[in-house]
This record gives structure tokens, sequence and C-alpha cells, in this order.
């Protein structure tokens, strides 16, 4: 099962953390920090990454609600 984590870059440490966990349990995680490369196009690689997956889970922090680019 994929799975695209959908985070502020900014709590990229907590997302690393909750990845490892879930990669754990046997599932493909999916996100922005190791899923886009600089220099690509943010916004298609989001919504492609988006489309492949089978599951969204947002990660709600303080810094997520001041982000526009969380779902």
């Amino acid at each position: 099962m994929r799975i695209f984590l959908s985070h502020s870059s900014r709590d990229a440490q907590l997302v690393s953390r909750l990845r490892k966990q879930l990669q754990n349990s046997r599932h493909d995680i999916i996100s922005t920090i190791q899923d886009v490369l600089p220099g690509q196009d943010w916004t298609s690689e989001i919504k492609n990454l988006l489309e492949s997956a089978d599951i969204l889970i947002p990660v709600i922090t303080e810094q997520s609600n001041k982000s526009s680019w969380i779902i």
C-alpha cells in the first residue's frame, strides 16, 4: 500500500520518524522529503505522488497549519 505523507518541510524530523515506523509495517511511504528532488517541478511531482498513493495522511502540526501547501 502506498501512503503519501502531506507535511510541512519544517516538520522533517517528525515525518522521518513517522516514515520509518510505517515502513517497518511494510508500507510504501512517499513524501516530498525523499521523493521530490531539487530542481524538479514541485507542483507536478506532488501531483504525481498524490495520484500514485492509495492513502493520504496529513501530518497536522503548528507548522503545517501555517503552510498553504498542506492538504
